[in-house]
C-alpha cells in the first residue's frame, strides 16, 4: 500500500511513516481514503504495469500519482533504455552458442569439404588439425580449429566467399563474435 501526502505530494509514502508521524493515532491496517485524510494523505491505487513493450529497448518507471475521478491512480510510463541497460539485456538474453551445429553444418559443407580435400593433398598435418578441431569445436573448444582454419587458409587460397559463407553460418549459429571474427 502506498500514500500521497496531500500537502507536499510526497509519493511514495507508507503506512507505517504515517503512523511514525501520528504515534497517538490508531490507523486500520488497511485504512481508506476518508480515514487518511484527516491526516493529509490518501492512498494511492494501483494500476497495472505495461506488459506489451519492447524489452530491450524500453523500460516501465512510475511516473507521479494523478487524480482520477477524486481518487489517486498510479502512473506508469515507459522511457527509452540507455546504451548500458540495453548492453545488460543483451548479455543476458543472449542466445547459446549451438556449436554441435555448426560443426554439424560445416562437415556437409560442399565448399568445405571441397577444401578440406585440397588441404588434406597439399598438408596432411593441417587435415588432421581441420578435422580435430571441428570434432573439438562440437563442444565449443575452438583454438585448435581456427590455428588449423588460418594455416588452411594460406595453403590452399581460401575464397572471400568462403570466408563470407563460414562467418555466416557461425552467426546463424550464435557463436561469439570474437571467433566469427577471427574466422576473417
Amino acid at each position: 500500500m502506498n500514500l500521497i501526502n496531500l500537502k507536499t505530494l510526497e509519493y511514495p509514502r507508507s503506512l507505517w511513516q504515517v503512523r511514525q508521524d501520528n504515534p497517538n493515532v490508531s490507523f486500520p491496517a488497511e485504512p481508506t481514503d476518508d480515514d487518511l485524510a484527516p491526516f493529509d494523505h490518501a492512498n494511492v491505487h494501483p494500476s497495472p504495469q505495461p506488459t506489451e513493450y519492447n524489452h530491450r529497448t524500453q523500460r516501465v518507471e512510475e511516473g507521479a500519482p494523478v487524480l482520477v475521478d477524486g481518487r489517486f491512480q498510479q502512473v506508469w510510463y515507459l522511457r527509452s533504455a540507455s546504451e548500458d541497460e540495453i548492453s545488460s539485456w543483451d548479455e543476458t538474453h543472449a542466445p547459446q552458442p549451438r556449436w554441435a551445429e555448426f560443426s554439424e553444418t560445416l562437415m556437409a559443407d560442399s565448399e568445405i569439404n571441397q577444401m578440406l580435400g585440397s588441404v588434406m593433398n597439399a598438408a596432411p598435418a593441417i587435415y588432421g588439425g581441420l578435422v580435430v578441431g571441428l570434432s573439438e569445436i562440437s563442444k565449443g573448444d575452438s583454438p585448435l580449429f581456427l590455428s588449423a582454419w588460418n594455416g588452411a587458409k594460406q595453403l590452399v587460397q581460401v575464397s572471400p566467399e568462403v570466408v563470407a559463407s563460414l562467418q555466416a553460418t557461425a552467426a546463424a549459429h550464435d557463436l561469439p563474435r570474437p571467433f566469427i571474427d577471427a574466422l576473417a
